[in-house]
């Protein structure tokens, strides 16, 4: 003999919750996705890699002080403390020198002349900022022992040869 049982209703999900899960688990793919292409293929438009990007040799120089001894970094800071306020200085100028030349150019009508001569300042205000910081960088040379002198070189080259190879050929 059989017996009929009453059988549990089983309770559905509603429609709004599937359709949640569903924008959610997309969205996330989306995320993971780019987030996967930009470790992959690196930045967007090719920017600039390697020892050809701006602020390499500024960004090694913080990775290697870190990993100095306390007083051998403070004796370091302290000479490239002595060139921070000509750099501040040289930062103000290039500033103003800028803003002189977008005043020039948002003029109704361009004056050739003065549009020229708001160039030449910025360009010598630029030029000495340049140098002031080459001067910083050859004092901080300077005071740095070989074996701490080969080690950013290290690190250098090291970057370099981070991004010689795009990703798929540097894995697979």
């Amino acid at each position: 003999m059989s017996k009929k049982g009453k059988t549990a209703k089983v309770r559905k999900a509603p429609r709004w919750m599937k359709i949640t899960l569903v924008l959610s688990l997309a969205l996330n793919l989306l995320v993971f996705g780019a987030m996967g292409a930009r470790y992959a293929f690196g930045p967007p438009h090719g920017a600039a890699r390697g020892l050809g990007a701006p602020g390499v040799m500024l960004m090694e120089g913080r990775r290697m002080m870190r990993k100095l001894p306390p007083e051998r970094r403070r004796a370091l800071r302290t000479m490239i403390g002595k060139h921070r306020m000509e750099l501040r200085q040289q930062k103000r100028k290039i500033a103003r020198a800028r803003a002189r030349l977008a005043r020039q150019m948002a003029a109704d009508k361009l004056d050739m002349a003065a549009y020229k001569a708001a160039m030449a300042k910025m360009q010598q205000a630029e030029t000495k900022g340049y140098e002031t910081v080459m001067r910083m960088r050859e004092d901080f040379f300077r005071a740095l022992t070989r074996k701490e002198r080969q080690i950013f070189a290290r690190r250098l080259l090291k970057h370099r040869q981070k991004y010689k190879k795009p990703f798929w050929r540097r894995y697979f």
